[in-house]
């Protein structure tokens, strides 16, 4: 055998072991559940000195609002958002459906399985939002030992 047989040989098993190793990691990455990796990563990151780890279970809800228009330094609550089984002290994401143009959104439990949002115009201009879904995602706290 001569080198160009050889070589092409070798360039043959590595061209095999990557097909093989690609295949593999797309099995992998399919098979990823975002909510669990999720989860999984606020199991490592919440680690405190007091051996007290946080895990979060991840509630969603979500309302069509067209809020009205907003002057400099006014603000609107949403109406209720039903998310069954949230709680006063979870933690609560907001996903606006628009540029929010400078106004701030805050989520939170105002009740238990209710969740509203608060918008807050400090742009120094008047925005008027239009109508659209918004999305709240709520993340329960379970505190384990």
């Amino acid at each position: 055998m001569d080198n160009n047989e050889e070589l092409q040989k070798k360039i043959d098993e590595l061209s095999s072991k990557l097909d093989k190793i690609t295949t593999e990691f797309n099995e992998f990455k399919n098979n990823i559940d975002p909510y669990n990796l999720l989860n999984d990563s606020l199991d490592v990151l919440s680690k405190s000195t007091i051996n007290q780890t946080v895990r979060a279970d991840i509630l969603s809800g979500s309302i069509t609002w067209n809020p009205g228009s907003l002057d400099d330094g006014v603000g609107e609550t949403s109406s209720s958002i039903t998310v069954t089984d949230a709680k006063l002290g979870d933690f609560v994401w907001v996903s606006a459906p628009y540029d929010l143009q400078d106004i701030t959104a805050t989520g939170y439990v105002q009740a238990d399985d209710t969740v509203e949002i608060r918008l807050q115009n400090e742009s120094t201009a008047t925005v008027d939002l239009a109508s659209g879904v918004w999305k709240v995602l709520v993340f329960k706290q379970k505190y384990e030992n």
